[in-house]
């Protein structure tokens, strides 16, 4: 008994580690989204209020979505496009033709989980990392293939980020995918282009 005991204590421990260790890595992300986000909100309403309400209501939506996967380590496809919709509304309203998006997403892979902003991240770094104009814009394709979905953008890097900071969001990723699967977050860099691919979870529901 005592040696069971011991043994569940353990279990547990080891548990409630992993979940702290998910929770730093959650909490990671948040801060630098609010702050550059509060930052685009203050300049709006200055310039026009309509406009500034309407980002609020998409940046409320952001935050109502985060909350709702604030207890969960996973999420499903469906739920975290329905957040990128609103990020993509705050990115056109501060980059406008700079920055575009082609997301194709077949609806029989909506239910397959991954860890939640994980496709935030990647198209957040897809712009922290690179330079965006009318003349040169960055271009995001977000797509199936085979098992997993693929982050795409063409590259056209800031010189002055380092190499340390420019994979942070990365790491942060593939540690949180190291806890519920042994497949692998492939990254592939060209002369042109960067690709991520991420491993999409199936998950299974009670009936």
């Amino acid at each position: 008994k005592a040696w069971r005991k011991s043994e569940l204590e353990s279990e547990q421990l080891q548990k409630e580690n992993t979940r702290s260790q998910l929770m730093t890595l959650r909490n990671h992300l948040d801060p630098h989204f609010l702050f550059n986000n509060l930052n685009i909100l203050s300049s709006l309403m200055d310039k026009d209020l309509e406009q500034s309400k309407s980002y609020l209501d998409k940046f409320a939506e952001i935050y109502r979505q985060i909350l709702k996967t604030e207890h969960s380590d996973l999420t499903t496809l469906e739920e975290e496009m329905q957040l990128i919709d609103s990020y993509i509304y705050l990115l056109k309203t501060r980059f406008k033709d700079q920055v575009f998006y082609d997301f194709k997403i077949d609806k029989d892979a909506l239910q397959k989980a991954l860890p939640p902003l994980t496709i935030q991240m990647l198209i957040e770094n897809a712009i922290k990392h690179n330079l965006a104009t009318l003349e040169k814009p960055i271009k995001i394709e977000i797509y199936l293939e085979g098992n997993g979905l693929v982050v795409k953008n063409n590259i056209q890097k800031k010189k002055y980020l380092s190499r340390e900071r420019e994979a942070s969001g990365l790491k942060n990723i593939e540690k949180r995918y190291g806890f519920f699967t042994d497949e692998k977050v492939e990254v592939i860099e060209t002369e042109k282009c960067f690709i991520v691919k991420v491993p999409l979870i199936d998950i299974e529901y009670e009936s």
